[in-house]
């Protein structure tokens, strides 16, 4: 298994197109045998498993993370009240 690819960026990195090739020189050939006092068998099996891959992306907007602050201390507003439940 063997792929080879190139991509070339443009717009100021905001787009790119790729072109990939897997498995380009050929393919596997598997061969197999069966003899018998009545059959000979042989059977050869090619396999190909090539692929050609087209990629695009082109980045749309801004996106941006923030963190909300944090606040120091603690507030407990619930034991402020004076008080007794009547």
């Amino acid at each position: 298994m063997y792929s080879l690819g190139v991509k070339k960026d443009f717009n100021n990195k905001k787009g790119s197109i790729g072109l990939a090739a897997d498995n380009f020189l050929g393919g596997m050939v598997m061969k197999s045998t069966s003899v018998s006092p009545i059959l000979n068998q042989t059977m050869v099996n090619n396999i190909y498993n090539q692929n050609i891959k087209l990629t695009l992306s082109y980045k749309i907007g801004k996106m941006t993370f923030v963190a909300p602050k944090k606040t120091k201390g603690v507030k407990n507003d619930d034991v402020k009240s004076g008080g007794s439940e009547n």
